[in-house]
């Protein structure tokens, strides 16, 4: 038998202490959160003020706090954009800043993340194919980036999100 040379402590999703029901983000306490997006294994929230918050792993830059370490708890996105929504995949995660700029970071290697290569982004990235689309909505799978971007005539308030015409972004393909 090998002697075990390294240890890691077990992450809280790695205990018997796992939420077997719904606790309250203490974290998140006095922010007016309309939006929850999950990956993988990583968490962002959108406030009404625009913040966006993310924790989990981090291994792949997803979270975008500009590395690829893990947070345990919600920690602010920082780079001075207002976001109206965010998506999150398997390792990755985008989001549209006001005005409807799409941004990803995260694990690249399938060309998820629409910047023309399979480089990994730790922090947001705007989508320079994409820049002078307005995106009204942004729907990450497994490993694909799709969007709906904003027509002449825009579909009415109480249009639901899974009605809206996404296409798969040419720039991911």
């Amino acid at each position: 038998m090998l002697p075990h040379t390294h240890f890691e402590p077990p992450r809280p999703w790695q205990t018997a202490d796992k939420c077997a029901t719904p606790r309250r983000v203490e974290r998140l306490i006095g922010e007016h959160v309309v939006t929850v997006a999950c990956g993988w294994r990583h968490t962002a929230a959108l406030t009404m003020q625009g913040a966006l918050y993310s924790w989990g792993h981090g291994g792949f830059g997803q979270l975008g706090h500009g590395g690829t370490i893990d947070f345990y708890l919600p920690l602010r996105v920082k780079g001075g954009e207002l976001w109206q929504q965010v998506a999150c995949g398997w390792r990755h995660t985008g989001a549209l800043a006001r005005g409807g700029v799409a941004h990803t970071w995260g694990d690249g290697d399938q060309l998820q993340l629409g910047h023309g290569d399979a480089k990994m982004r730790v922090s947001p990235t705007a989508v320079d194919a994409l820049f002078e689309v307005s995106l009204q909505q942004l729907s990450i799978r497994s490993s694909e980036l799709l969007c709906s971007r904003h027509t002449a005539f825009p579909p009415p308030a109480h249009t639901p999100p899974s009605s809206l015409p996404f296409h798969r972004c040419r720039c991911c393909s």
